[in-house]
This record gives structure tokens, C-alpha cells and sequence, in this order.
């Protein structure tokens, strides 16, 4: 079975999102991400919904949630 090699534009993104942490960011979108990246923004959702099941900007809002969550239950800070 021949494993799909994942495009460089998806790699950044994935590499910005979980090393950079720019999700943090609350103005960050996907679309000026993609524009950073020099990608499509139709393009690398779709691989990002082929390879783990999520859009561009779904990802950056669960990551934020997580991150929320994180930070929530760390700190003791209710809602």
C-alpha cells in the first residue's frame, strides 16, 4: 500500500498550528493563513479533510477550545 505524501502548503500549516501556536492569535483566520502560505484555502482544506477529518478553520477554532479547555482546568478559571 503506497502512503500519500502530504503537500508542503499542508505540512507548514500543520507545523504554524501546533509548533508556532498561531491559533492563539483571536484575529487569525485560515483564509490569511493561506494567503501566508501562498495556497488556495479550497485546496489545502481539502486535504486537511482527507487527512484528519477537518476543515481549515475547524481546526483552528478546536485548537483554540482545547487550548481554552487547558487553561480552564489549570488554572481553575470558570466560565
Amino acid at each position: 500500500m503506497k502512503t500519500k505524501m502530504n503537500t508542503p502548503a499542508y505540512e507548514t500549516f500543520c507545523r504554524l498550528m501546533t509548533e508556532e501556536n498561531l491559533y492563539v492569535d483571536p484575529t487569525l483566520t485560515f483564509a490569511t493563513v493561506c494567503r501566508w502560505i501562498g495556497v488556495s484555502p479550497s485546496e489545502l482544506d481539502l486535504e486537511l479533510g482527507e487527512e484528519l477529518g477537518f476543515s481549515g478553520e475547524a481546526m483552528i477554532h478546536h485548537l483554540r477550545a482545547r487550548q481554552a479547555a487547558r487553561l480552564r482546568e489549570q488554572y481553575g478559571i470558570v466560565r
